[in-house]
């Protein structure tokens, strides 16, 4: 056999070590490819963690959009709910009931949307007002999520979205809190536009009286419930009173209607020809308190107001020199009425007058009941105001009440008093051992110390047969 050559051996030499090479190659690339494209992978994650485009694409699965324009209000959001009694609205899919704008003037006008969510109604309102430079929100309202709802009101850290007049606010809008603090809204990217129209329709007219004037009233031992009576007229841009109103409508609503109602007659005022909208209202002093009493009028072929103003109604107790002392030791009786498986109540109290003629008595139980009423005197500081009936499990009710002494000079102070009630479960009253029904003289269902004096009061007597 000849010797290999020097080519031969290099050849063979370069063919085994370019097959290991290859082979010590794919051993090594493979595994490292792998463990970099995993690194890779991790830092492309951790470079996204908390990126704004990343969560908003996220979000914006679950995200709200609104956007509700009024003639004088524009605005829109990628997302809005509000948090309140531990509940969340957000109009979602939900037309809405009521969306306006009180046409104001110049510098003054609203926003007021309402919807039913949760099975209650919601309301969020916004007041703004303008100078000769900027316009913002002096107040922002929603309603507390029960039924019926009550204001919570935003004015802590008024005003509110301070912008150029002719100009849009925008900006995300978090954890904007009620004044008490149970109650917050949310908007993201909010464009929101107060006095959008320079010259609304109601540059065109004037309601008088003008808005802010204040009545006061004062509730007396002869007038629980005094009236005020005002009139409200139209005027065009050239002064005149509308004479034809026939196509407008006049909308009366009080803030706090526990506090005064209203009652309408469509008096045609000097000027006018009928038919005549509800230009004349009363109003009655129910119970102590401040609320505004607003008017909107509606140009009802337009679906437009073009005029508002209010009343801020003011409501107290008339205190004389001759008042008599207000009364104290506020307190509830309790007692257990097997017969009505029930608990009766009654409101006491000390009487500290010696020239009272009455009580001013008002009370709420929560979850139960709530009244108020003057009661003549006879003597007697102490009366009964209801059987709460029992329920399956013992119940605790929170109670409170007010009294207030009455003469003809005037009336007390208020005193103040509450309770917490308990009434047993049902189970109980069923394991009570009933009496003789015969010795329930009085028929209160219970055999007790009153009827005993009915017994005395009578005894030796001869009975008339029933």
């Amino acid at each position: 056999m000849l010797p290999e050559s020097e080519n031969d051996i290099s050849k063979k030499e370069d063919g085994f070590g370019a097959s290991n090479l290859v082979k010590l190659s794919s051993d090594f690339f493979v595994p490292f490819l792998s463990l970099f494209l995993l690194l890779l992978g991790l830092a492309l994650i951790l470079t996204n963690v908390g990126n704004p485009q990343l969560l908003r694409s996220k979000a914006a699965l679950s995200t709200n959009p609104v956007s509700w324009d009024t003639q004088f209000v524009k605005l829109t959001a990628s997302d809005f709910f509000i948090l309140v009694g531990g509940k969340r609205f957000s109009a979602k899919d939900i037309q809405l009931s009521r969306l306006a704008s009180d046409p104001g003037d110049r510098n003054y006008t609203t926003f007021e949307a309402g919807w039913m969510e949760n099975g209650v109604e919601m309301r969020l309102y916004m007041n703004f007002r303008a100078d000769n430079q900027n316009w913002w929100a002096y107040e922002i309202k929603t309603y507390d999520g029960n039924s019926p709802g009550d204001w919570k009101i935003f004015t802590k850290i008024a005003p509110y979205f301070k912008t150029p007049l002719g100009q849009t606010f925008v900006s995300d809008v978090v954890g904007l809190t009620s004044d008490d603090g149970t109650a917050s809204i949310y908007f993201k990217d909010l464009f929101l536009e107060a006095f959008a129209n320079s010259e609304p329709i109601s540059a065109n007219y004037t309601l008088t009286p003008p808005p802010g004037t204040d009545i006061n009233m004062q509730i007396t031992t002869s007038l629980a419930n005094p009236e005020y009576g005002v009139s409200a007229k139209l005027y065009d841009k050239n002064g005149n009173i509308v004479s034809d109103q026939s196509d407008y409508r006049y909308e009366w609503n009080v803030e706090f209607p526990n506090i005064a109602s209203v009652s309408l007659d469509s008096t045609c005022l000097s000027g006018m020809v009928p038919p005549c909208p509800d230009t004349h209202a009363v109003f009655r002093a129910l119970e102590p308190g401040s609320t505004k009493i607003k008017l909107d009028v509606k140009k009802i072929s337009l679906n437009q107001y073009i005029a508002s103003t209010y009343w801020n109604f003011n409501v107290s107790y008339a205190l004389f020199s001759g008042a008599p002392i207000a009364p104290s030791n506020i307190s509830f009786f309790t007692e257990i009425n097997p017969r009505a498986k029930g608990t009766n109540i009654n409101l006491t109290w000390k009487d500290n007058s010696s020239d009272e003629n009455g009580f001013l008595l008002s009370w709420t139980i929560q979850g139960s009941d709530s009244g108020s009423y003057i009661k003549d005197s006879a003597g007697s500081s102490n009366v009964p105001l209801l059987t709460i009936p029992c329920k399956t499990t013992e119940t605790i009710y929170y109670a409170t009440a007010m009294a207030i002494a009455l003469n003809d000079s005037g009336t007390s102070s208020p005193a103040y008093g509450d309770a917490s009630v308990k009434v047993p479960a049902c189970a109980s009253f069923e394991d009570q051992a009933f009496g003789d029904p015969r010795a329930d003289i009085n028929g209160d269902g219970v055999v007790n110390i009153l009827d005993y004096v009915i017994l005395f009061e009578n005894f030796g007597k001869r009975v008339r047969p029933l």
